[in-house]
């Protein structure tokens, strides 16, 4: 074999070689970029305080009011069936930790907590009280389902009802 014969083989082996381990590579590297997209997951729930016409109270990531049901016990929600319709729970997903939750200046994460709904599901409790939305709430702000049947308040900053009427336009 003359010496550009074997150049050129060996040349087409590197080449070879090298395409081999360039398309080899991109699985890892592919799931290396997934890996750090989500190694840094956002949050699943985010509580934060809020101004609103009631004074401060907690919300959720988007500025919704949460309220809290007065028939309810520590950890324990009561409000099933229909009720869960008008006032849809916060709930923990599937997989997540309360580490999960974020939480803003004031509130204390020892506070959080969950309870386990009938189906298994979790719905996340705040000063050990379940956490829901409102239906009719829909903007920042709004806080519709305030003192809904003398039973339904929005959530103060320290974890408990907050049960200041809406002021009058």
């Amino acid at each position: 074999m003359n010496k550009s014969a074997l150049h050129s083989t060996a040349r087409r082996r590197l080449i070879a070689s090298v395409a081999a381990f360039v398309i080899a590579g991109v699985p890892l590297l592919s799931a290396q970029v997934a890996h750090a997209q989500t190694s840094d997951p956002k949050p699943v729930v985010t509580l934060k305080i809020a101004k609103t016409s009631l004074g401060d109270i907690v919300v959720d990531g988007k500025g919704l009011s949460v309220y809290m049901f007065k028939p309810d016990r520590y950890n324990v929600s009561v409000c099933e069936g229909q009720c869960l319709v008008a006032w849809p729970p916060i709930m923990l997903p599937k997989g997540s930790t309360l580490t999960d939750v974020s939480i803003s200046d004031g509130m204390r994460r020892s506070k959080l907590g969950v309870a386990m709904r009938e189906d298994g599901s979790r719905q996340v409790t705040y000063n050990g009280l379940a956490l829901y939305y409102w239906f009719r709430d829909s903007k920042p702000g709004d806080v519709f389902g305030q003192w809904v049947n003398e039973l339904w308040f929005v959530m103060s900053e320290d974890g408990t009802p907050n049960t200041n009427r809406v002021p009058k336009p």
